[in-house]
């Protein structure tokens, strides 16, 4: 599971969304490719939706308990989130698993962050969203 999404999520999804929006920005400043950012949010309503049948079957990705898959899923799935770019109304199941790994103490500073010139999403810092 952690190589998953440390490896297939993150050059499917992340590579494409992340570095299009906000890398690419602050290295070259030129605008995304929407050609790439399109190829990147379809593949994560794949994603998603695989995110969504693992957490039917169980409370966290990989178990019952929290795992580094879950840890590293959440690392990526939270600067696209930052960016607005989850559907969030789509997969209710993985906005509860979502919202459950937010509010934990160690997760909140990194809802501190912030990234210069780039607003987060109304939603993001909202534990309850």
């Amino acid at each position: 599971m952690t190589d998953w999404f440390d490896q297939k999520f993150q050059r499917e999804v992340y590579r494409n969304i992340v570095q299009e929006k906000v890398h690419k920005r602050f290295a070259t400043g030129k605008a995304p490719d929407s050609q790439v950012l399109k190829i990147g949010l379809n593949n994560l309503l794949f994603h998603m939706e695989y995110i969504e049948l693992l957490l039917e079957r169980r409370q966290y990705l990989a178990a019952d308990t929290i795992s580094m898959a879950d840890l590293s899923d959440v690392a990526q799935l939270s600067i696209i989130d930052y960016l607005g770019g989850i559907p969030w109304e789509d997969f209710k199941t993985a906005k509860l698993w979502y919202s459950k790994i937010k509010s934990r103490p160690s997760f909140k500073d990194i809802l501190k962050d912030s990234i210069r010139g780039i607003l987060p999403a109304k939603h993001y810092a909202d534990l309850d969203f």
